[in-house]
C-alpha cells in the first residue's frame, strides 16, 4: 500500500488485512487514507470504525459512527457497531 499511496482500494484492502491479522494500529492510517480519497464510502468508514473499536479509541468510534449514521442510518453494520436499536440510530440522526 505504501508503494501506491493514492490507490484507494489497495489502501482499504491493506487496512482490512491488517485488521484481520490483529494489527489495528496499522489498519487505522491505511483506512484513513482510503477515506480521504472516498469520504462517502461506508465500507471504508465501517472498517475504520471497527479498527478504532479494537484499539479502544472511543472518540474515533463515536466520530465515525456519527458519520455512518448520516450516510446510512438503517444499515445493519451501524447498529452492530453501536449496539443500538433501529429507533436509537434513527433518533440519533434526527
Amino acid at each position: 500500500a505504501a508503494i501506491y499511496p493514492y490507490e484507494t482500494t489497495l489502501q482499504y484492502r491493506a487496512g482490512e488485512m491488517a485488521l484481520e491479522v490483529g494489527r489495528p494500529e496499522e489498519a487505522v492510517p491505511l483506512l484513513r487514507r482510503a477515506l480521504q480519497s472516498a469520504p462517502g464510502e461506508t465500507t471504508y468508514l465501517n472498517a475504520l470504525t471497527r479498527a478504532c473499536q479494537v484499539l479502544g479509541d472511543d472518540s474515533c468510534v463515536s466520530q465515525n459512527l456519527q458519520r455512518l449514521r448520516e450516510l446510512a442510518p438503517g444499515h445493519p453494520e451501524v447498529q452492530a457497531l453501536s449496539g443500538a436499536s433501529d429507533a436509537d440510530v434513527n433518533k440519533a440522526v434526527e
